[in-house]
């Protein structure tokens, strides 16, 4: 069950990766802050407009935003 999540985030992952136009950017990675396999996104790409609509902002550090969307907290969960 466990291992079937982890693949689903991994693929939830690497689809957000496409989605910002950045499929290999290993920039845009899960963080483990304020919650649970939060997206650490650069800032550049979701300044603005770019930010995709379900990205719930929750963190950030110097450089970086950081996410969280219902399909993350239902596989979470």
């Amino acid at each position: 069950m466990m291992a079937e999540v982890q693949k689903e985030l991994g693929r939830y992952l690497s689809d957000t990766r496409a989605k910002l136009g950045h499929r290999k950017c290993y920039e845009v990675k899960y963080v483990h802050a304020k919650f649970p396999y939060e997206i650490e996104v650069p800032e550049y790409m979701v300044e603005g407009d770019k930010r995709p609509p379900e990205f719930e902002f929750t963190s950030a550090r110097i450089g970086y935003k950081r996410f969280m969307t219902p399909e993350i907290i239902k596989l979470v969960k």
